[in-house]
């Protein structure tokens, strides 16, 4: 007989594995690994549904607050979705708002059944290979996956940023960042060679990506997982933390600039890692961002905008090609110009009362991951609010995910199918 612990737990490493290679299976075999990772979310919502009526409607004390805004979220979430007059529109708000709040107890309920140890090891591994493959794709100055992006010009050479298989260089270097966390809590709490080769591997992955923030987010949520697990702020250990860093940049800045002389790649790298503190005129690409911001500022004063938002899935990449949006380059922004000030704030109250649940029931049960979990959500939330990331499936599951692991309950009894 199979152990129904076994299925759910099978269930979610796929939706691992499908998430941070997805582009690999929808182009290779259609759509149908993105239905089945569908199916699996139902799977997940009928346990959950199902659990809850076992429990007779009884939640979890620590979270009631966070299921009440939940309600909330999707019915303000619903209504404005309805309202969308452009068809094509009102399905993407519909994927992208209310879909993406329906992961939520599907995968705490599929978490209920794996190992935490498992899911890590395999993230971890995940990013070993994709880390390979990024390399490749960046010296090798071709995509595994054909698409349209033809690289940048830089120094008479064109120069190439790794996706691998997912899709977008932006979206790999987010989950490269979740995937380097991962790494730098497992090799601080055990310093294993293994766990230092992963750590290296896996941060060469995410500088492959040319993504500066996730970069940046990085490596502040290891400076947050290395105070947290030491005990109180430190400053003395924080300053330790800041100055191995700057060393190992410096070594590294020094050993680029000697490689970039006859290397157009190697030099594009170096530029881009300079240019996460050049905000003048300067970086044409750092300036385009703040000219988003502000105009998505503007857009958000403009008559009842701030009120009730110009409309969910107004703004993106997807918007700006099929119904004249445009892109605000923040999540944070996005949320608050599309939903509105008062559905937005409703939004991040969830958000936040559900990690703050989640931290409280850690603590007062021991969970091990808390410095993980909380390292992953400050990860996302930084880049998130400079790149509007958590529009992407992937990183928003995965995003969930971690926070879910410190809402779970220990793991049932086997029940047997």
């Amino acid at each position: 007989m199979i152990k129904k612990t076994q299925i759910n737990e099978s269930l979610l490493l796929y939706c691992i594995i499908y998430l941070c290679s997805f582009n690999f299976w929808d182009t290779k075999f259609g759509m149908f690994f993105k239905y089945f990772f569908f199916c699996v979310i139902l799977i997940g919502l009928i346990g959950y549904g199902k659990r809850l009526l076992v429990n007779k409607g009884k939640i979890q004390t620590t979270a009631k607050d966070s299921v009440i805004l939940y309600i909330f979220c999707i019915g303000l979430f619903l209504i404005q979705v309805i309202n969308v007059e452009n068809s094509n529109q009102r399905n993407l708000a519909f994927y992208q708002y209310v879909f993406f709040m329906m992961m939520i107890p599907s995968i705490l309920y599929l978490l209920e059944y794996c190992e935490i140890r498992k899911i890590l090891n395999l993230f971890k591994t995940i990013g070993v290979v994709l880390s390979i493959f990024a390399i490749y794709e960046v010296f090798s100055g071709s995509y595994i996956i054909q698409n349209e992006y033809l690289g940048i010009m830089y120094n008479g050479s064109r120069v190439i940023r790794a996706m691998v298989f997912s899709g977008s260089f932006l979206t790999f270097g987010t989950i490269m960042a979740m995937i380097s966390v991962v790494s730098f809590y497992d090799f601080y709490t055990n310093t294993s060679k293994l766990n230092l080769i992963c750590l290296i591997i896996n941060v060469v992955g995410l500088l492959m990506s040319s993504s500066r923030g996730p970069l940046v987010a990085f490596v502040i949520s290891a400076i947050v997982i290395y105070v947290y697990i030491g005990g109180r702020v430190n400053l003395l250990k924080v300053f330790k933390v800041i100055l191995i860093m700057f060393i190992i940049g410096m070594l590294l800045a020094i050993l680029g600039t000697i490689l970039s002389r006859n290397n157009s790649t190697i030099a594009f790298y170096l530029n881009r890692l300079q240019s996460i503190f050049d905000w003048s005129e300067n970086s044409a690409s750092n300036t385009g961002r703040i000219d988003c911001w502000l105009y998505s500022i503007e857009k958000f004063k403009e008559k009842t905008n701030w009120i009730f938002g110009i409309g969910p899935a107004a703004t993106g990449a997807r918007a700006k090609a099929n119904w004249g949006g445009f892109v605000t380059e923040s999540g944070l922004l996005k949320r608050f110009l599309e939903l509105g000030a008062v559905v937005a704030v409703v939004y991040y109250m969830f958000f936040f009362s559900t990690v703050h649940a989640g931290l409280r029931k850690a603590r007062k049960e021991g969970n091990q991951y808390i410095a993980l979990a909380l390292g992953i959500v400050i990860c996302i939330l930084i880049e998130d609010t400079i790149l509007q990331i958590t529009e992407e499936l992937s990183v928003t599951f995965l995003l969930w995910m971690f926070i879910c692991i410190l809402l779970r309950k220990e793991k049932q009894n086997d029940e047997r199918i």
